[in-house]
């Protein structure tokens, strides 16, 4: 169905479409054949939400002394019953169902004890479990503002974004090595704080030790749940400012290089008959335009329109570049639209008539 729809559209073949979506079972098994880039957005925050949890759980009473209760009730019940079936039963036999009766008692009293120690285990096991609300506020302010400052980076919807999965991830990393790095970054983000930083260093690398838990915790998580595609080191790599890939190793660069140069081949560099003539004729002496003579004549729409130079670019500009930097980094942008149109259908299906449901335009 869903390539009956995109030949609507011109596309024939989902092998030359760049799928994003997230890990749910059904699309990793829709799209296994057609190599999916998975969303970045969404490991990051299971890792906030691995990384700590939300609330301790509440750990339940139990009263051993009603259990030993229902319990004692329960033999004592057993042996009426047992003295009402064998009334005609010997005195050894009811000897020895007095002594199976004091041997009951024994492993009544037992049984609490294994339980007190049971629970005591239970007890280590939640306290030995950290929760959010034992990290102290500034601490939380500067553990959780730096995946949250990582996630809005990312989550651009008019602007190429694949390239910064790469430098939010070693951002990270670095951040949570140690505590200092930490610091400084979110002192770096927030500049109302540069006044206050030597006040405050201490207490806030005092409150990070002791939520070193937390941070091994995600350190660990971003090495383990990231999976970074060759798409994403691509998208890096063909940026003019973090082409050089210098903190990356030199088997990643070389898988990344490997990927590109078959793609730069695919650049259309079959010329235009204009340009031809263009090059053929000896380039006019340009003199310089007074910068000020279009704010006296009042038209500025000729020296607005930048639109068609970047048009023109465009048809020079390579395949690969164009294909890769089309990836989005996260889905969010394409939820969003989905949300959104849901909520106009719905809005405008309650506002008319049920005859007039399938004469619905959207614009």
């Amino acid at each position: 169905s869903l390539q009956a729809h995109l030949q609507e559209f011109g596309i024939n073949d989902l092998t030359s479409v760049n799928i994003l979506c997230d890990r749910g079972s059904n699309f990793v098994k829709g799209f296994r054949d057609y190599d999916p880039l998975f969303c970045y957005g969404h490991p990051l925050n299971n890792i906030l939400k691995t990384s700590v949890f939300s609330k301790c759980k509440k750990q339940k009473k139990h009263s051993c002394s009603t259990s030993t209760v229902d319990i004692a009730t329960s033999s004592n019940n057993s042996t009426v019953r047992k003295e009402q079936k064998n009334t005609l039963s010997s005195i050894s036999d009811i000897l020895s169902n007095e002594d199976e009766f004091e041997d009951d008692e024994d492993v009544l009293i037992s049984i609490p004890v294994t339980r007190n120690r049971k629970k005591k285990d239970d007890n280590q096991q939640l306290s030995a479990k950290a929760s959010v609300d034992d990290i102290p506020n500034e601490a939380k302010a500067v553990l959780l503002t730096l995946s949250q400052y990582a996630i809005k980076l990312i989550q651009v919807g008019n602007s190429p974004s694949l390239h910064m999965v790469l430098l939010c991830t070693q951002t990270l990393s670095d951040a949570l090595k140690s505590y200092d790095p930490l610091v400084n970054y979110n002192n770096i983000r927030d500049d109302h704080q540069l006044e206050q930083l030597d006040e405050a260093h201490d207490d806030i690398l005092e409150q990070l030790e002791r939520i070193k838990f937390f941070l091994n915790r995600m350190r660990n998580l971003l090495n383990e749940m990231l999976v970074l595609d060759l798409r994403r080191y691509a998208a890096t790599a063909l940026h003019a400012k973090y082409r050089s890939l210098k903190s990356y190793t030199f088997i990643e660069r070389s898988q990344c290089y490997h990927y590109i140069r078959p793609r730069l081949q695919l650049i259309d560099i079959s010329p235009n008959e204009l340009n031809q003539r263009q090059t053929k004729e000896p380039t006019a002496k340009r003199f310089k335009a007074d910068p000020f003579r279009r704010f006296e004549s009042g038209d500025l729409s000729s020296q607005q329109g930048t639109s068609g130079e970047f048009g023109n670019e465009s048809e020079e500009y390579p395949f690969a570049t164009r294909s890769i930097f089309s990836i989005p980094a996260t889905s969010v942008g394409v939820e969003r639209e989905f949300s959104a149109a849901g909520l106009v259908i719905q809005e405008r299906r309650t506002n008319l008539n049920p005859e007039q449901l399938d004469n619905i335009l959207l614009q």
